[in-house]
């Protein structure tokens, strides 16, 4: 393991099922959210799912909508 981890913190936009550790940035293989250790580096890890929201912006054509 390496002394001093990359990050303490990783996310992947976009998934809901798809880690990476923070401490060596390999992928972790997990179902689930909760706490897990990595195979790689050996630190524990907490997974978690948090809800991104995202700004949408659409052109209207204006013939469909008088």
């Amino acid at each position: 393991m390496r002394d001093r981890p990359f990050s303490d913190r990783c996310s992947n936009p976009g998934f809901h099922d798809r880690w990476t550790c923070p401490g060596c940035y390999a992928d972790i293989d997990a179902a689930n959210p909760g706490t897990v250790t990595c195979s790689s580096c050996g630190r524990k890890v907490l997974l978690s799912v948090d809800y991104e929201p995202v700004s949408i912006a659409e052109l209207i054509d204006e013939d469909l909508h008088d």
